[in-house]
């Protein structure tokens, strides 16, 4: 009899310190910030993660794997942050700023087309983005279509006059 109550103690125990050391989605997703703010990158990406495992359909988490992609980038893992800005689009396919980062990740990689398609998408939602235009004319100059990089030119310089890119 003894026994059996201490096991009942003991379940009883465990399932409180179960609740007590069970975080919220938004206290992961605290926790991740606060790590931001503090430039700890490792952390980051844990408490991130775990947020991410905790509730994978919530409504933020294309913001989160945003936030993850470009914390992975700084922290030198071009392939895992390409895959979390990919996963942020898969949820949110029409966000101009997590293309961007896709984008620019890309062009970094030199894989011009990915880069190239990203920045074309930007375009289509957002036709006077200047960093866009600015950086498809890049990939066409680089591709030797002058004639395609002048007329990105011409609509930035219409954006921006003294863009001096965009002059020469």
């Amino acid at each position: 009899m003894y026994n059996m109550k201490s096991l009942v103690y003991f379940l009883i125990l465990c399932c409180c310190c179960g609740r007590i050391s069970a975080q919220t989605y938004d206290e992961l997703v605290g926790k991740a910030m606060d790590a931001i703010e503090a430039d700890s990158l490792y952390d980051a990406e844990k408490w991130l993660k775990e947020a991410l495992n905790k509730e994978p359909a919530h409504m933020g988490n294309s913001l989160l794997l945003s936030n993850l992609g470009t914390i992975q980038r700084r922290m030198g893992k071009p392939k895992e942050a390409l895959e979390s800005y990919t996963l942020a689009l898969n949820k949110s396919p029409h966000s101009v700023k997590i293309l961007l980062n896709r984008a620019s990740l890309y062009l970094e990689l030199d894989y011009l087309e990915k880069a190239y398609l990203d920045y074309c998408n930007v375009i289509d939602l957002s036709p006077k983005n200047k960093e866009a235009l600015q950086f498809r004319a890049y990939i066409y100059m680089r591709q030797r279509r002058y004639n395609e990089a002048r007329n990105d030119y011409r609509a930035l310089l219409e954006e921006e006059p003294a863009n001096r890119t965009a002059r020469i």
